[in-house]
């Protein structure tokens, strides 16, 4: 009966932030106290990356949001930082180079600092960070070959592996590309881009500002163009229920307030733009923040004051709250606003000396306490441990997953810090792992499987 009551705590511990966010009131925002992106990175800074046309993406298997970005003349660092939603703190996850050259790959061999725009995203079937084109910003600093200016665009294509912590400069095919493109570089480029993961497919959705619309695929490394269509300053995400991809904001020609909707379920994704009507000014805007929520049925999007959102099906608009939003960057959200399946809320990054904000648009029925949280999670996956008692090898398994996609097997301690994450391929629905606690002291400890929206958590007890 003890260890069952102390597993308990430890479990309502472990879904403390889980319970917060779930339990916001519909059409609400919530600063999260003590949240400043400044307080973790290399050079601490009131502006310079995200006022610096820079965006940031979603990590769904270790639940975190990832920043990059700035630029010589702005924040000359190249760190990767991150915000995570189970412990609601930032981490710096790499050291930048501070051998600053206007060179891409940078003195160190990593992606040189940019203004980052939304030309990234997160490719969750590899567990990678994916990173192309941007601008250098670099005020004429001279690279190895003699290649100077600023605010030039860059083309390479990186990937930073998450499970080794490193970046990774990709090559491309070079029957991939066609001939507008730059001999030097691997990929589209251009400033302003735009780009989304679709999980489906496997392939990254990119529009660049230069050279047309493309897509990626990690597995074989080759970009394919599918059309001519540019675009800057947009944002897009995945509608997951029509299997379309929906791009919105200022580019340059969209005062006509359209959206252009890619059909993801034919070949070719052809485009068609639909006119939407209602309070529709934010589709003017520079790079609003915009993303689907599948609860809520809707595309949500947030500039600055307050949110809208338009119907997938009548294409009207319509204005929610902006009581307790955050003020907004001068130059776009760029990815920094994010839909997070597991708490049904948004998340918007503002700011370097501004705390983490959160949206929530609808309640979500059934998970007003932990404890019913952990029962409606529970539910989706079966979670296996075995032995339970063990020492110091147990074996996990999981089932009830979706499809081929990894999941995230991750380990935590009586004080709910997480110690041991391991990123897990499915098959068949089915996941098996050999958790090793050679590491850990005697003791109980907590482990949590993601995949997605769904998730499960078991005590267990280590004997040494």
């Amino acid at each position: 009966m003890k260890a069952f009551k102390i597993a308990g705590l430890l479990v309502s511990l472990l879904l403390a932030n889980d319970s917060l966010l779930i339990n916001l009131p519909a059409d609400s925002w919530y600063e999260v106290p003590n949240t400043k992106m400044s307080g973790i990175m290399y050079k601490p800074v009131t502006t310079g990356i995200m006022n610096a046309w820079s965006g940031g993406v979603f990590d769904p298997l270790a639940r975190r949001m990832l920043v990059w970005g700035g630029g010589a003349g702005n924040y000359p660092y190249n760190e990767l930082d991150a915000f995570s939603i189970d412990s609601l703190k930032w981490t710096r996850l790499t050291e930048p180079c501070v051998n600053y050259g206007c060179c891409d790959p940078d003195p160190c061999g990593t992606p040189m600092v940019r203004h980052s725009y939304s030309g990234m995203a997160f490719i969750t079937h590899a567990n990678r960070f994916f990173v192309n084109g941007g601008a250098k910003n670099c005020y004429a600093q001279v690279c190895p070959n003699n290649r100077t200016g600023d605010g030039v665009t860059l083309n390479k294509t990186w990937t930073f592996d998450m499970a080794t912590n490193s970046w990774e400069l990709m090559y491309r095919s070079e029957a991939s590309l066609d001939t507008v493109l730059s001999s030097e570089g691997d990929g589209p480029g251009g400033v302003a881009t735009t780009c989304s993961y679709d999980s489906v497919t496997g392939l990254v959705f990119y529009a660049s500002s230069v050279s047309g619309t493309f897509t990626y695929n990690y597995d074989t490394n080759v970009w394919t163009k599918i059309s001519s269509d540019r675009t800057t300053d947009q944002n897009s995400c995945i509608d997951t229920k029509r299997r379309r991809l929906v791009r919105l904001g200022n580019d340059g020609q969209n005062w006509d307030h359209h959206v252009a909707v890619l059909d993801l379920t034919k070949p070719g994704f052809p485009k068609t733009n639909y006119l939407t009507t209602g309070t529709n000014n934010i589709i003017t805007r520079q790079a609003p923040g915009l993303d689907y929520d599948p609860v809520a049925d809707k595309y949500v999007c947030w500039r600055d004051t307050n949110v809208y959102t338009l119907d997938p099906d009548t294409w009207v608009w319509t204005k929610h709250s902006g009581v307790g939003a955050p003020p907004a960057t001068p130059h776009g959200i760029y990815g920094r606003w994010r839909y997070i399946p597991s708490v049904n809320a948004f998340i918007c990054i503002t700011s370097e000396d501004k705390n983490v904000h959160f949206y929530k648009l609808t309640s979500r029925n059934g998970s007003s306490t932990s404890e019913k949280l952990l029962h409606s999670k529970s539910e989706k996956l079966h979670l296996t441990v075995s032995p339970n008692p063990f020492n110091p090898v147990t074996r996990v398994g999981v089932s009830g997953l979706t499809g081929n996609r990894p999941c995230l097997i991750s380990l935590y301690n009586a004080t709910g810090s997480k110690l041991h994450g391991a990123v897990v391929p499915v098959h068949g629905g089915t996941a098996l792992y050999k958790l090793n606690g050679g590491k850990f002291a005697t003791g109980l400890y907590v482990i949590r499987v993601e995949q997605g929206d769904k998730s499960a958590i078991k005590a267990v007890m280590l004997t040494r």
